[in-house]
């Protein structure tokens, strides 16, 4: 599983083609499975030994991939009994959660540019179409009026 999810993360090399932003590009789904693989298999110590390569790299510019990627070391990190290292990576989850706090704030403050007012199409007007005569049969190629039944009785 772990040698899968690399090779996601290898696959295509091309910076433009596989990126963690987008719906679907092997990069993010090969980031996503490491994560899990490691985290559902209790494999604690490749963790650490991927944290600092380029498997599990950090991401600056990804804020939630970041923190996905510190919260596994926090779990790791709790499950070796690693208390020093625990606190560190709490500090650096808060730090940016406080960025993107503050991020979030200044961009509310921020005036929206409002999209400009689309103009309405006017109905083009049409001719009344005429409709065909209610109770007509196709027979022989005419439209033939057919008779009411009077048998029916028509409810109350």
């Amino acid at each position: 599983a772990l040698a899968m999810a690399k090779s996601l993360l290898a696959n295509p090399r091309h910076p433009k083609l596989n990126t963690l932003e987008g719906r679907s590009h092997s990069y993010k789904y090969g980031r996503n499975n490491l994560l899990k693989t490691l985290e559902k298999f209790e494999l604690w110590e490749e963790t650490f030994e991927l944290s600092n390569t380029q498997w599990l790299e950090t991401l600056p510019k990804q804020p939630a991939h970041d923190r996905a990627r510190l919260r596994l070391i926090g779990i790791a990190n709790f499950h070796l009994d690693h208390r020093v290292e625990l606190m560190q990576i709490i500090n650096q989850v808060e730090d940016l959660l406080a960025d993107e706090k503050e991020k979030k704030q200044v961009d509310r403050a921020r005036p929206r540019k409002r999209p400009p007012k689309r103009k309405r199409r006017r109905a083009r007007s049409r001719k009344p179409s005429q409709k065909p005569a209610r109770n007509t049969t196709a027979s022989s190629g005419r439209s033939k009026k057919i008779a009411p039944n009077s048998s029916v009785i028509s409810p109350k």
